[in-house]
């Protein structure tokens, strides 16, 4: 047997993805991760370029076998596709040189806050930007269908609601899976940050004095007619405080009110809230993917 193999130098894109900035929806950051597999530095040329804006450009020095980073403003750019490609010197393969991203629409959102009565909360949503809020009781639930979006403050529906939707201390449901479990004085022990309903939050000091949990298994419950809820925050004893829908239409279900909790006084609510209403109405990615 004779070996024909050959090594070659090669730069290619590891990683793309584009994300709101936290502090403002409107604006988006472009993530682009650069891998060189040379064991000599490399000199890149990295290019971003969509819809209705100027193509932006830099270079960047990668190492020997290493990656290196770059972060670029995409906010110029109008809703749509966006493609990040690399160029060098010596680059043998060019199947790995160029990636794609979605970058959602700046558009103003239009949000019905469903409550009893929580003008905190209220008043929180409308300093988001971007945001068109409507308050309206329980009676006039059948009205959020107009909406891009709803939150749902400890009201439940009879049928998973019409639109994307974030549930805050439900009461059960047939169209809810999982078991409900009460707790008292608890908190948040463990949390997914990967899920973008978390991403840059720390829930380290959340607090709950009275929960409605959801005790989950390995898997999902996934019981015909249900709607299918991964847990992505738990209690101590792994019952599930904060949940959302993996795929299909955008449900996320927090398990305890705001007033039984501390949560709305912690410096992470105002991050939670951007990164609900951005999560239930930004379109998902297109051909967006880690290579």
């Amino acid at each position: 047997m004779v070996s024909v193999f050959q090594s070659a130098s090669n730069v290619g894109i590891t990683a793309f993805d584009v994300r709101a900035l936290p502090s403002d929806p409107r604006h988006h950051e472009a993530f682009i991760e650069v891998s060189n597999a040379a064991p000599s530095p490399a000199q890149v040329e990295v290019q971003l370029a969509g819809a209705g804006g100027t193509t932006v450009e830099r270079t960047l020095r990668v190492p020997g076998n290493a990656a290196a980073h770059l972060v670029l403003d995409a906010s110029g750019f109008g809703e749509g596709a966006l493609r990040a490609s690399v160029r060098a010197d010596d680059d043998a393969l060019d199947l790995d040189d160029t990636a794609y991203a979605y970058l959602p629409g700046k558009s103003r959102v239009r949000l019905a806050l469903v409550t009893p009565g929580n003008a905190d909360l209220a008043r929180a949503l409308r300093l988001l930007p971007r945001l068109d809020l409507a308050v309206l009781s329980p009676a006039r639930m059948r009205d959020i269908a107009r909406f891009d979006a709803a939150i749902l403050d400890g009201v439940t529906p009879a049928q998973a609601p019409p639109v994307p939707s974030l549930l805050i201390a439900p009461a059960r449901a047939s169209w809810l899976a999982g078991r409900t479990i009460e707790l008292n004085d608890t908190r948040i022990a463990r949390w997914d940050g990967t899920h973008p309903l978390l991403a840059g939050i720390t829930l380290r000091d959340v607090l709950i004095d009275r929960a409605a949990a959801r005790r989950t298994g390995a898997a999902p419950d996934a019981v015909p007619g249900t709607l299918a809820l991964t847990p992505i925050a738990h209690s101590p004893n792994n019952e599930a405080l904060l949940l959302a829908t993996r795929e299909g239409q955008r449900i996320a279900v927090l398990g305890f009110a705001l007033e039984a909790s501390n949560f709305a006084l912690h410096p992470g609510f105002p991050g939670f809230l951007t990164n609900a209403v951005d999560w239930l109405t930004r379109e998902p990615p297109a051909s967006a993917q880690q290579l």
